[in-house]
């Protein structure tokens, strides 16, 4: 059997404040585990589906082997035009295929070859009844999933590309009762199935879960928190995501979709950052023909470079200083 796996990780999470795929478990970031247990579980293709900040994926991913795409669409298309684009690819590669977000890192070898030994065209686990992570599809069924999506019979199912759905394995079961493609749900003793970090208290969980299985009860970190502040805080993680979405899509109603966040609170940002700096850091470009929209200035554009490379300095002296002070003490 030859088995393949499309991880997603294009689409922007605001709820974490942080990008999650780069998220410490252990001594890895959460998206090397992802594919890390994939490999240990004898999936030989994996293409890996970015988008934001896909540079920063890609550096991570270097030496993992494993194939990358980027999906132009991820500020206003869904899940769903990832899961098309790794499973065109995948096509005629493999047997089955495995789908999993990249923020659901938990997984157990053990479950993911559990669920390729399972038949039928399409199995999902459950763990104490809630549906989870990864699903497999047969190599047919991935074939008609990927046919029917931009047709008129995706449409009919909900599958036309830029769709986006509150619960992906209900949208993923309506998807294949319409392509009458069997379906086996396999009950299993694995948490990491359900446990998709969407949260801090989500990646708290995960990390608790990474010390049982290291056999510890604790594992000391030192975190980092950079803000620039006056006589109030004005600018942190959050405001520098809201200025590069800006700056990707050249449009602050679009970045504020994307994070989730009211137009207005955005303007209150944007105008505190200028008023505590005392320059523009965004250019409103009024409408013509093809619409007006927002731009970073070139004050906006080096302040976003140089906050994050200090972010990022702030952050690697921080664990300097840990291993220089803390680490002989704490084992």
């Amino acid at each position: 059997m030859r088995y393949g796996a499309v991880v997603t990780v294009a689409e922007i999470s605001s709820q974490m404040g942080e990008f999650k795929p780069m998220l410490p478990i252990g001594k890895e970031t959460m998206i090397q585990r992802v594919v890390r247990t994939l490999r240990k579980a004898d999936v030989e293709n994996v293409v890996v589906i970015t988008g934001y900040r896909h540079e920063v994926i890609e550096e991570n991913l270097n030496y993992a082997g494993v194939m990358f795409l980027k999906n132009e669409r991820f500020i206003q298309g869904g899940w769903i035009d990832s899961v098309k684009m790794g499973l065109e690819w995948l096509d005629d590669k493999c047997d089955k295929v495995l789908v999993i977000p990249g923020d659901v890192p938990m997984v157990t070898e053990n479950t993911i070859r559990e669920l390729l030994a399972q038949a039928g065209g399409f199995t999902y686990p459950t763990f104490q009844g809630e549906p989870g992570y990864p699903v497999v599809l047969g190599g047919q069924a991935a074939s008609r999933v990927t046919n029917a999506i931009s047709t008129e019979q995706g449409s009919t199912l909900g599958l036309t590309q830029g769709s986006t759905q509150p619960n992906a394995i209900e949208h993923l079961l309506k998807i294949m009762k319409g392509l009458d493609i069997p379906v086996t749900k396999l009950a299993v003793e694995d948490v990491g199935v359900t446990l998709q970090i969407n949260s801090q208290k989500d990646y708290e969980k995960a990390l608790r879960l990474y010390l049982d299985e290291a056999g510890r009860n604790d594992q000391v970190r030192v975190i980092t928190k950079t803000m620039l502040a006056t006589d109030e805080k004005f600018f942190g993680n959050g405001t520098e995501q809201l200025l590069e979405l800006i700056g990707v899509t050249g449009s602050v109603n679009a970045a504020c979709q994307a994070m989730q966040m009211s137009y207005t609170k955005a303007w209150k940002m944007i105008n505190r950052i200028e008023k505590k700096l005392g320059y523009r850091v965004m250019e409103r470009v009024a409408g013509g023909r093809e619409g007006g929209g927002s731009q970073l200035t070139e004050e906006g554009e080096r302040l976003l470079r140089v906050y994050r490379k200090m972010r990022e300095e702030v952050q690697a002296a921080a664990e300097i200083s840990f291993q220089k002070y803390l680490s002989d003490i704490l084992g």
